[in-house]
């Protein structure tokens, strides 16, 4: 008894990852090949989409999805990838219509 309440107060060891690497909404996968360019993209989301359709709304949230992705390649690659953040930035704070 003694070694299983020892063992429920061991601390949580930190994983070495990537901030940008966690569990992702469904959607984000598309929102990835969207911005960087995928091979037949209108197949793949086609299936994707019959074999798991996507909440509503999934549209509006490509930006934030692409977001993280385009501050990173500002960070590494320059200004061009700043231009797009932040038009994807005010794209996702835009109140839907």
């Amino acid at each position: 008894m003694e070694r299983q309440r020892a063992l429920g107060r061991r601390r949580a060891r930190p994983v070495d990852r990537p901030g940008g690497a966690r569990r992702a909404p469904r959607d984000r996968p598309g929102d990835a090949a969207r911005l960087f360019g995928c091979p037949y993209l209108d197949r793949v989301l086609a299936a994707y989409e019959e074999t798991a359709p996507l909440a509503g709304g999934s549209a509006g949230r490509v930006g934030v999805h692409q977001l993280f992705p385009l501050l990173v390649h500002a960070v590494l690659f320059g200004r061009g990838y700043a231009e797009q953040a932040l038009t994807a930035a005010r794209a996702a704070l835009r109140p839907e219509r």
